[in-house]
């Protein structure tokens, strides 16, 4: 968890989340240079293992703090969730989204994006419905292949 993120202990949260509150370990960083610095120790490597869930298409221009760049997005089933052990989807807050660390890391191809592909005109879906979407896609993979 990093700062700004819900409050995962939050009746809301715990009632949603059912027993996984309980289940899955939970790390609160102070940082995104903590978080990676803690991942890495995991195994996680940045640049192949953590995936941030954006809104947009395959290729997109981005416009952000005076800088364009092009970042390139996959379809959420075009990854291979079972490729690693370790895999994070970094899922942003509602409205605001990603944070800047993370949104410049994608940017910067420091780190990968994914994506939920939508119909024309569907603007978007919440971050609850994307992140289960994709961690369903997941969690699919992993079972189909162990």
């Amino acid at each position: 968890m990093m700062p700004g993120s819900c409050d995962v202990w939050s009746p809301k949260t715990v009632r949603s989340a059912m027993t996984a509150s309980f289940k899955i370990p939970l790390l609160q960083v102070d940082s995104w240079d903590e978080c990676k610095e803690r991942l890495q120790q995991y195994g996680v490597r940045l640049e192949r293992d953590f995936y941030a869930a954006t809104m947009e298409g395959s290729e997109q221009e981005t416009r952000d703090e005076g800088t364009t760049s092009h970042s390139t997005t996959l379809p959420y089933y075009d990854v291979d969730w079972a490729q690693s052990q370790a895999v994070v989807v970094c899922v942003g807050k509602e409205g605001p989204g990603l944070s800047q660390p993370i949104r410049k890391a994608v940017r910067d191809g420091a780190i990968c994006a994914v994506h939920v592909p939508m119909e024309a005109g569907i603007e978007s879906l919440n971050a609850a419905v994307s992140g289960s979407v994709i961690l369903f896609e997941a969690a699919r993979q992993r079972r189909a292949r162990h």
